[in-house]
């Protein structure tokens, strides 16, 4: 396991979870509390954590095994650095949403048959297998609230259901169980997947020799430090329109029936329809009145 986390770049456009739902009082969040995932990955000496985070969180509401490899590829070409070594939160979770995720049943390599230099470049990937790829989400959100940033990453995981994907400085044995303290160490992101007595429960991608069986635990300071870094961001299942909707209306997402859902919907559809539409009529008249002049 090697850095493979760049900072998060700072964008006023994210939008924040305890701008649109109301988050569970702490009272009713129990004592202990995991979601279950689809196993323990492994990145081997790759930088691909980014995508090997995205890709748990993606599985465990897809419930279908996902290339974190292809993710990674994606992600380089879309800030054109495949060369250079990592990436950020933000870039990674743009992937799932705008692209979607290969299968790992359909992935025709991993890092268990080639090397990482090979699989960041998209261009070795064929492009064929873009009619199988799927699995979209519709928007990652930033994890904030009234809470510090440790309980409001827990009330996001009991509300949704899904994990969250943080970014943190690993500067422990692998094998260490507990992550106490902030000491300067290199970026790695990994999914909180739950919480005990002891803090978050936390899923690394460096198989299950890691922690115990591939998890650690984040104590709360740890957690509130980390996050005030590289953010801490989940996956939801309402439309960029749909929650912009809800922050125009002053209202909750949880508040949005299914006739409203399908109204927004449809407004979005005209409103892209006019812009294909109208807009090159519009330029058409504008050249015919331009040559006429």
């Amino acid at each position: 396991m090697k850095e493979g986390l760049k900072p998060t770049p700072i964008d006023e456009r994210d939008f924040k979870l305890g701008s649109i739902t109301r988050l569970p009082p702490l009272s009713d969040l129990p004592k202990d509390f995991r979601i279950k995932t689809l196993g323990i990955k492994q990145q081997f000496q790759s930088d691909f954590c980014t995508a090997f985070a995205c890709a748990t969180t993606s599985e465990v509401q897809e419930k279908v095994e996902l290339s974190p490899e292809w993710h990674f590829a994606k992600s380089k070409e879309i800030t054109g650095d495949k060369d250079s070594w990592g990436q950020d939160l933000r870039t990674a979770l743009k992937v799932s949403v705008k692209y979607g995720n290969l299968m790992q049943k359909d992935a025709p390599f991993s890092l268990r048959d080639k090397p990482d230099t090979f699989l960041r470049d998209i261009k070795n990937w064929d492009v064929s297998f873009t009619s199988i790829i799927g699995q979209r989400k519709k928007s990652f959100i930033n994890i904030s609230g009234q809470y510090d940033f440790y309980d409001n990453i827990r009330a996001s995981l009991f509300r949704f259901q899904t994990p969250v994907v943080l970014g943190l400085f690993w500067s422990w044995q692998l094998s260490e169980y507990v992550l106490n303290g902030t000491k300067d160490g290199f970026g790695h992101a990994v999914v909180a997947i739950g919480w005990n007595d002891k803090g978050l429960i936390i899923q690394n991608s460096a198989g299950l020799e890691a922690g115990q069986n591939g998890e650690h635990i984040l104590p709360r300071a740890e957690t509130n430090y980390f996050v005030s870094i590289y953010g801490a961001y989940t996956f939801i299942d309402f439309s960029p329109d749909e929650i912009r909707e809800v922050i125009r209306r002053g209202i909750m997402i949880e508040q949005l029936n299914l006739m409203q859902r399908l109204l927004i919907l449809l407004v979005t559809l005209k409103q892209k329809l006019n812009e294909k539409v109208i807009k090159p009529v519009g330029k058409v008249i504008n050249d015919i009145v331009s040559k006429k002049n």
